[in-house]
Parts: C-alpha cells; structure tokens; sequence
C-alpha cells in the first residue's frame, strides 16, 4: 500500500513539474498585451496598404534616381565637352604665342 502511495506522489510530482513549465509567470503576464494594446495593432489589411504604400514609393523613387543618373550623365558629357573645346583653345593660344615669340625675334 505505501508502495502505490508513493507512486501516486511521485505521478503527481511529475505532473506538478510539467505544469510548472507551462505556466506563466508573474512577469509574463505583465508583460502581456492589454485590450488597448491589442485594439491598437495593425490589422492585416493595414498591413497590407502599407507595403503597396512602400512599393509604391520604391517605384517613383526609382523613377527620381534614374532621372537623376541621366541628368549627371549629361552634366558629365557636358563637362567632357568643354574641356575638350578648352584644350584645343589652349592649343591655339600656345600656338599663337610662339608665333610671336618668332615675330618679335625676327625684328
């Protein structure tokens, strides 16, 4: 009989420790939300509408950037441009010079 007894308390302690482990603590009920919390989460939907806001914005975004890239892309053949057009009138003012330099000498 006390055989069963203390197979019975030890069944029963074995339980005891295994709802322990379930159970929540003070602290995680603290933790828990509250129904103003829970009223004041997003819904799915909301959810929703917020990533077709986000693609939206990464499309026009994208839209800016490329426009921006083709606008430098001008700005920098621009810029090639007239360092070309300044080096050759560098050229000719050398040029021009040394010619002179010829002109006043032959005097």
């Amino acid at each position: 009989m006390e055989d069963k007894v203390l197979d019975l308390l030890e069944k029963m302690y074995i339980e005891m420790q295994e709802m322990k482990q379930v159970m929540a603590t003070k602290d995680d009920i603290k933790n828990m939300a509250t129904k103003d919390d829970i009223k004041n989460m997003a819904t799915k939907d909301d959810i929703k509408r917020l990533e077709n806001n986000m693609v939206k914005m990464e499309n026009e975004l994208k839209d800016d950037i490329r426009g921006l890239y083709d606008r430098y892309k001008q700005c920098v053949e621009g810029i090639s441009g007239i360092n070309y057009k300044l080096d050759k009138l560098t050229e000719k003012v050398d040029n021009q010079e040394i010619r002179l330099q010829v002109l006043k000498t032959a005097k």
